[in-house]
């Protein structure tokens, strides 16, 4: 989520490729890769969902080139 608070703190959501703990309350280190698509608008949750698999496998395809998957 590419939103701006007014401090100048910047939100940020992640998806951690196979991951099943509770990271909840703890610090975690994010480390940009490379860039995904776009800030997109869906027309339904079934195109976002779609949207997610297909980020999923580029992240996926794109962390196997580099030989850390």
């Amino acid at each position: 989520r590419p939103t701006v608070s007014s401090d100048g703190a910047v939100d940020l959501e992640t998806h951690i490729l196979d991951y099943g703990g509770d990271l909840y309350g703890r610090t975690v280190t994010v480390r940009f890769s490379a860039r995904g698509r776009a800030e997109t608008k869906f027309e339904s949750a079934e195109a976002l969902r779609d949207a997610v698999k297909e980020d999923i496998a580029a992240a996926r395809a794109y962390f196997a080139k580099e030989g850390r998957l």
